[in-house]
C-alpha cells in the first residue's frame, strides 16, 4: 500500500523528498510475523505527515526505520529500502542520519540524558563536535523558540512531565535537522503547552522543514494542519562495604603466602577452625584503612564537584568520552532511580509486602527485597534501551565530541594535583624500598599472641 506525496519528478520546483520508504517490510529477530508490511511513502520538505493507528500497528517500527535505528540498532529481516535525502539508511551511519532526521521519543524522561537544561541542550551539538560559541548561540535561540528560556539553569530531574517534553523537543531543535519525527508529543502536555508545541512544529514546516508526527490524540494533532494522514493497521497502510575487613581477615589476604609457622596465631574460629593471627588482623586493618581512605576521597569528590561537571572533568583527564559521559549519566539518573524505588516499595506495600518488617537477620531481609529488585531492574533495563536509542539518534559515540562546559585549572588545582602526584610517587617508592616494604604488625597483637 502506498501513501505518496503528490510530487511530479519532472517539475524542477517540486519539493525534494527528505525520506523515501519503498516497499518496506520488517520482522524483528524474535518475532514470528512482520511488524510492518509493504509500506511505501515519501515525505518532502515543508510537509507535515500525521501517522495514526491503534497500539501495535507498526507506528514505532516505521519511525525506527526512518531514523535509522532499523537496521543499525534493531536486527531483523528487512525488505525494501529507506532513503534519507536519496541515500539508503543501510549505507549511512546513525551520526549521518542524525544530521538530517531528529526524533523525539514518546517518553521524554528516557530521552533526556543531561543533568541540567543547558547540558541536555548541548548534548547533540557536542556529539557533532561544534564549537562552544556556536553551541551557546544555539542554546539561546532554541530556548526562546521552544519557550523554555525560564527553565535555563534548572536541573532536569526537577522538571515536570510537560517541561521535559518541551526540553526533549528543544534538544532536537539544537541539532537543526531537516525532518522532525515526533512520537506522541502531546501525551504529557496540558492544552496550552500542547498548542505551543504544535505551533513550533508548524513554524518548522512553514520554514521548509518536514514533520512526521505520531499521535493518538488525532483531534488535537489536526490543529497542526497536516498535509496528509497515514493510518496503519496490523502493520499495513489502510490509508493514508564492611565486608572488606572481615573477608580480608578470614581469607588472610596476602598472609596466605606466609609460612604457617611464621604466623603468630591468636585463636582459631569455632567449628571452622580458621586461624586468626596477628598478621591477618594487622593486614585486615591496613586494607580497611586503605578502603576507608578511598571512600573518604570519593565522598569528598562527589560533594565537592557538581554532577554536571563530572563528565567533562574526566574527559579533561583524557578518559574515554563514553566512559566519562557514563559517569555523568550515573548522577543524572540517581534521582530517577530513587523515585522508581520508592514507587515500587509503595506498590509492594499496598499488596501487603512489608519488606522492611519481619523477623530474621540481614540475609532474611535481603531475601525479602527480591520483589523490589526484580521490577526495578527490569524497568531500568527497558528505560536504558530507550535512552541508548535516544543517544544514538543524536550521534553519541560516533566521533570526537566537543564539550560546552570548559574547565580551567587555577593555582589551587595545580597545587593539589602536584601534592597528590607527589604523595602517590613517594608512597609507591616507599612500598618497594622503604620501611613499609614489609608487613607492619601491631606490637600489642604480637604481645597477645605471645601471651
Amino acid at each position: 500500500m502506498t501513501a505518496e506525496a503528490p510530487v511530479d519528478p519532472a517539475d524542477p520546483a517540486a519539493p525534494i523528498p527528505l525520506v523515501e520508504v519503498d516497499g518496506l517490510t520488517f520482522r524483528y529477530r524474535r518475532a514470528s510475523e512482520p511488524a510492518i508490511r509493504d509500506i511505501t511513502l515519501s515525505v518532502a520538505a515543508g510537509e507535515v505527515l500525521l501517522v495514526a493507528g491503534p497500539s501495535g500497528c507498526g507506528k514505532s517500527t516505521l519511525i525506527r526505520a526512518m531514523n535509522g535505528l532499523i537496521p543499525h540498532a534493531y536486527p531483523g529481516e528487512l525488505a525494501g529500502t529507506v532513503r534519507v535525502e536519496g541515500r539508503p539508511t543501510t549505507e549511512l551511519k546513525l551520526r549521518d542520519i542524525a544530521r538530517s532526521i531528529g526524533t523525539v521519543l514518546q517518553d521524554p524522561a528516557k530521552q533526556i540524558v543531561g543533568a541540567t537544561v543547558e547540558s541536555e541542550l548541548a548534548f547533540g551539538p557536542e556529539n557533532l563536535g561544534l564549537p562552544r560559541s556556536e553551541i551557546r548561540e544555539r542554546i539561546r535561540g532554541v530556548a526562546e523558540r521552544a519557550g523554555i528560556a525560564p527553565l535555563l539553569g534548572r536541573e532536569t530531574s526537577a522538571l515536570s512531565g510537560g517541561e521535559r517534553q518541551l526540553l526533549a523537543m528543544a534538544g532536537i531543535l539544537m541539532m537543526q535537522p531537516r525532518l522532525y519525527v515526533v512520537d506522541e508529543p502531546l501525551a504529557n502536555l496540558d492544552p496550552a503547552t500542547a498548542a505551543r508545541l504544535l505551533a513550533v512544529l508548524r513554524d518548522l514546516a512553514d520554514a521548509g522543514d518536514a514533520v512526521v508526527i505520531v499521535e493518538h490524540r488525532v483531534e488535537e494533532a489536526l490543529d497542526l494542519r497536516p498535509d496528509r494522514v497515514l493510518y496503519l493497521e496490523e502493520g499495513e497502510t489502510r490509508f493514508v562495604s564492611f565486608i572488606v575487613l572481615w573477608n580480608t581477615i578470614l581469607t588472610g589476604g596476602e598472609i596466605g603466602n606466609f609460612a604457617r609457622e611464621d604466623l603468630h596465631v591468636l585463636f582459631h574460629l569455632p567449628i571452622l577452625g580458621t586461624p586468626i593471627s596477628a598478621e591477618a588482623l594487622s593486614y585486615g586493618a591496613t586494607q580497611y584503612a586503605r578502603f576507608f581512605t578511598f571512600a573518604t576521597l570519593g565522598f569528598t569528590m562527589a560533594y565537592a564537584i557538581a554532577p554536571s561537571d563530572l563528565g567533562v572533568s574526566f574527559a579533561r583527564l583524557r578518559v574515554p568520552e563514553k566512559f566519562a559521559y557514563a559517569i555523568d549519566m550515573t548522577f543524572r539518573f540517581m534521582p530517577s532511580l530513587s523515585v522508581d524505588l520508592q514507587s515500587t516499595m509503595d506498590v509492594q506495600r499496598v499488596r501487603g509486602h512489608e519488606w522492611d518488617k519481619g523477623k530474621g537477620g540481614p540475609i532474611a531481609k535481603l531475601r525479602r527485597t527480591v520483589p523490589l529488585v526484580v521490577p526495578l531492574t527490569m524497568n531500568a533495563i527497558v528505560n536504558a534501551e530507550d535512552t541508548i536509542d535516544a543517544m544514538d539518534l543524536r550521534a553519541f559515540g560516533t566521533g570526537k565530541r566537543s564539550w560546552l562546559r570548559e574547565l580551567r585549572f587555577d593555582r589551587t588545582d595545580r597545587t593539589i594535583l602536584l601534592v597528590v602526584v607527589g604523595m602517590l610517587v613517594g608512597f609507591t617508592v616507599l612500598g618497594f624500598v622503604g620501611p613499609t616494604a614489609d608487613l607492619y604488625v601491631f606490637p600489642f597483637l604480637l604481645d597477645l599472641a605471645g601471651a
